[in-house]
């Protein structure tokens, strides 16, 4: 019944003029932010952790308009999933870095494309994967009826499901070995096992060793990618859309060293954040686990 539900509403905000669909999705915005939700809690928390040369005041500010972003991408994820591709690549421009993605593309190498949760993460796989295949790495949802429903969605835009489990990445070593292109989000925060504490805007963050990895024993090329949301006002959605920007990482991302190359991994994601930092996934609890192995208390909020 729920699944049949939410493809229904998904099915509806499709349907919508994107621009109308994005007002939706910053209307959900807007109340997580008047109701002190929990997602306020986390947004302001993260940054007083991350954002300490601003003032409580330049954070509020900061952390609602990042929440009505954080809900304009889940309404228009149903435009990026059921959309047809043809109309989703004109609404998509690549403005910086287009001929890094094509020389990475032209080599025989494996691509690496790491998407921190910037702006619609989502609508990076409609430049990333027009011209061949792209697999992506996921974690399970923990709703378990909501996995068959987005992994058929995704494939909208020729994006192939990989599990984030010991086969997935198997599979996923192998295609880089190959010479394919896998999409990996780089600011998820690992288990203990599968992470080591490095800083990020300073503050120490569990952090993901899989890109070092996957690169490192892939012989892989890796590039970062950021989807910035380009607004059209209410009544231009035909001028609503995506900007997307390739980056170059940090030179140590595939050190041997883990540490070092975690490091290095951060000050990428955070030159992709200053790109547009009201767009950045500040709701998300990328602190959560403390260096002495406890857990952060995310309910009340840092000011």
């Amino acid at each position: 019944m729920r699944r049949t539900l939410v493809a229904g509403l998904f099915r509806v905000l499709s349907w919508l003029p994107l621009s109308w669909n994005r007002q939706i999705g910053a209307t959900i915005g807007r109340i997580a932010w008047a109701t002190n939700s929990s997602l306020k809690n986390i947004t302001l928390t993260n940054l007083a952790l991350c954002r300490p040369d601003l003032s409580a005041a330049e954070r509020k500010i900061l952390g609602r308009a990042s929440l009505l972003h954080t809900g304009q991408a889940l309404t228009e994820s149903a435009w990026v999933w059921l959309r047809s591709p043809n109309e989703l690549f004109k609404r998509t421009r690549v403005v910086a870095g287009e001929d890094l993605f094509n020389q990475a593309l032209a080599s025989d190498q494996g691509v690496i494309i790491a998407t921190p949760h910037i702006g619609n993460w989502e609508a990076c796989n409609i430049v990333i994967a027009r011209d061949r295949p792209m697999t992506y790495l996921y974690r399970a949802p923990r709703t378990t009826w909501l996995e068959p429903l987005i992994i058929r969605w995704r494939a909208n835009f020729n994006a192939l499901p990989a599990r984030l489990d010991a086969s997935g990445l198997r599979a996923v070593l192998q295609q880089l070995k190959s010479g394919q292109t896998i999409g990996v989000l780089p600011d998820q925060e690992p288990d203990a096992a599968g992470g080591v504490f490095a800083p990020l805007f300073g503050e120490p963050a569990n952090s993901m060793t899989l890109l070092q990895k996957l690169g490192t024993r892939g012989k892989a090329q890796v590039l970062f990618c950021v989807c910035e949301r380009k607004t059209g006002g209410l009544f231009k959605s035909r001028q609503a859309g995506w900007n997307i920007s390739f980056l170059t990482p940090d030179p140590e991302v595939l050190n041997a060293d883990p540490l070092i190359a975690v490091k290095a991994m951060n000050r990428t994601i955070e030159r992709c954040i200053a790109i547009n930092p009201e767009q950045y996934l500040w709701s998300y609890k990328r602190f959560s686990l403390l260096a002495d192995g406890g857990r952060r208390n995310y309910k009340t909020p840092i000011q």
